[in-house]
């Protein structure tokens, strides 16, 4: 069991004095790492609605004014967000490695986004299928770009500020060092 105190790391109940440095060190490393499941919820929580959303615009632009229901577009909205979402989660396009990729990341969307965008084009109320596959087009582009981009400045900065990942550092040496391990 490791504390840090101040300026003094208690190992197995014996104090060792650190030094300035290895007390800066040992203070910035104090914090957990953010575990991947949590950037995994966060994404989840974005895209859903941006997706009901686009889903919903998408539904509304396909279909005319007289077979239009909105109540019953939010139903399928949601039914073809929730279908994308766990795809994406279930083929790993929500990891760090996947997000900080812009590529990378607007490619797996683009995969997922296939069988909802098919079903959508085969509900009955849709007028004309170039129409819904055109309609589906903008309304994918208008929330995939700046979503995918947003996401990917964020998860690059919590890369680059180690928020995800986990470290050791051995500083110094002498009897304190035999304690570490």
């Amino acid at each position: 069991m490791k504390r840090v105190l101040e300026n003094v790391t208690l190992i197995d109940e014996q104090s060792i004095k650190l030094n300035d440095v290895a007390l800066n060190v040992a203070q910035g490393l104090q914090r957990g790492a953010l575990e991947p499941f949590w950037l995994t919820c966060v994404a989840v929580c974005i895209d859903f609605p941006v997706f009901v959303l686009a889903f919903w615009f998408a539904l509304y632009g396909a279909s005319s004014a007289e077979t239009f229901a909105p109540f019953i577009a939010i139903g399928w909205a949601g039914l073809g967000s929730l279908t994308f979402v766990t795809t994406m989660v279930a083929t790993g396009a929500y990891r760090s490695s996947v997000i900080a990729s812009w590529v990378s990341f607007v490619a797996r969307t683009v995969l997922c986004l296939f069988v909802p965008v098919a079903a959508l084009i085969l509900i009955p109320s849709v007028d004309s299928i170039a129409v819904s596959l055109s309609v589906a087009a903008i309304s994918f582009t208008i929330a995939t770009v700046p979503s995918r981009l947003g996401a990917q400045i964020a998860v690059k900065w919590v890369i680059e500020s180690g928020l995800i990942s986990r470290r050791a550092i051995i500083a110094g040496g002498g009897d304190g060092l035999l304690y570490t391990f």
